[in-house]
This record gives C-alpha cells, sequence and structure tokens, in this order.
C-alpha cells in the first residue's frame, strides 16, 4: 500500500511540472513572483485536488448530457463542470491561486 501510494504521489507531481510548459506558451500570462511557500502549496495540494475535480467534473458533464442536450446547455455545462478545472490544473502558472479566465475565454469563440 505504501508503494502505491508514493508511486500514486510521483505521478501526479511529474503530471503538475508539465504545466509549466502550458503556461509559459500562453501570450497572455502575466509575469508574477509567487513564493516558495505558495508554489509547495500549488503542487502539494492545489494540483492534485484540481486533477481530481477535472476528473469529477468532466465525469459530471458526461452524466447530465442526457438533461442538457433537449435544454441546449451543453456549452456552459462544458465550461463550468470541465474547462475551468482544467484550466485551473493544468494552465495556471505556479503559486498563483486566482482563476484568470481571461487567457481562456479570449482562446474560445463565442458563439451567439
Amino acid at each position: 500500500m505504501k508503494r502505491i501510494t508514493i508511486a500514486l504521489v510521483i505521478i501526479l507531481f511529474v503530471l503538475s511540472l508539465n504545466t509549466v510548459a502550458f503556461a509559459a506558451g500562453s501570450e497572455t500570462t502575466k509575469p508574477s513572483n509567487p513564493s516558495i511557500a505558495g508554489i509547495v502549496a500549488d503542487v502539494i495540494f492545489l494540483r492534485p485536488l484540481g486533477f481530481a475535480a477535472t476528473i469529477a467534473g468532466c465525469t459530471a458533464f458526461i452524466i447530465s448530457l442526457p438533461i442538457d442536450l433537449p435544454m441546449q446547455k451543453t456549452e456552459l455545462m462544458h465550461e463550468t463542470l470541465a474547462l475551468k478545472p482544467a484550466y485551473f490544473t493544468f494552465l495556471r502558472p505556479f503559486g498563483e491561486f486566482r482563476l484568470d479566465q481571461s487567457a481562456h475565454r479570449a482562446s474560445t469563440p463565442n458563439k451567439l
């Protein structure tokens, strides 16, 4: 059991390191100087929780599709349940705790 826990922590840590490449490619990312404690808290607590929220949100989105399709609310539910947690987990710079979605909104077209 201890080996599985250690392997899971290592895998989640490695997965969270990939977010630096995604964040570095964004033109709208503002440079900031987060503290070491903020980065450590982000890597240890928020990235794994964000990953779990992304999986739970995607699952909830798929489950809610039969209800959302007739009401034509799939885009709203997709953004709320799947994209926001994914953005928070994979595209947000280390140590920043705000959910600034201006970069996400600029990359997704508005459909009227």
